[in-house]
């Protein structure tokens, strides 16, 4: 059964820092591994006037084109079966193929996520967080959800046992650490973030 999580669950936790005790300094690591000093250039012009919505949209647009490359379909066929794609678009799609292509789809996975993450920040220290009744709530919302999923991930990307892990978590995610830690342990890293991109989609959707 997939682990969801309604938008008016939880309002108070988002963007609370979820700290992973003496891990925050190997998950710098991590991401530095599967960061370029161009793709630092694009983040900083990504997170520079964006809104919720927008990162978002992104961070969605980027995980989707992810998806679509592991089910093995070409971006040819994207070309044919998507008639509201624009040059421009195919062109982004056809960039990020060869990215994936390039450096694997764990590292772009993980690139998404880090820059989906500062990006929301970015717009939480310029705007601060939106009502609840506002229409970036939502956006708000699903990319704190995001967040935490992310830092799951990357928390059993270099082993953090997993018991230490839950301690940290806000109260009514502590079921996601060991659902994501059992995805890894049946399948792969890869497919955690599957998880984790369907799960964004499914909360911007509600």
């Amino acid at each position: 059964m997939p682990y969801t999580v309604n938008c008016n669950q939880g309002k108070t936790q988002r963007f609370k820092r979820t700290v992973l005790f003496p891990l925050s300094s190997v998950f710098l690591l991590v991401l530095s591994s599967f960061t370029f000093a161009s793709e630092k250039a694009e983040t900083e012009t990504l997170v520079t006037h964006q809104t919720y919505r927008s990162c978002s949209v992104i961070a969605s647009e980027m995980l989707t084109t992810v998806q679509l490359h592991q089910k093995g379909i070409p971006v040819d066929t994207l070309r044919t079966t998507l008639p509201g794609l624009t040059e421009n678009g195919l062109n982004r799609l056809s960039l990020l193929y060869k990215k994936i292509d390039s450096q694997g789809a764990l590292a772009v996975y993980s690139l998404a996520n880090s820059q989906y993450s500062r990006c929301a920040k970015s717009v939480f220290d310029r705007q601060g967080k939106p009502k609840p009744q506002e229409p970036d709530y939502l956006f708000y919302f699903c990319s704190g959800e995001n967040k935490i999923r992310h830092e799951i991930i990357l928390a059993r990307m270099v082993n953090a046992p997993m018991q230490d892990l839950i301690r940290q978590l806000p109260q009514g995610r502590k079921a996601l650490a060991p659902y994501i830690y059992n995805i890894v342990k049946e399948k792969d890293l890869k497919a955690a973030y599957d998880f984790s991109a369907t799960e964004l989609k499914r909360c911007l959707n509600q």
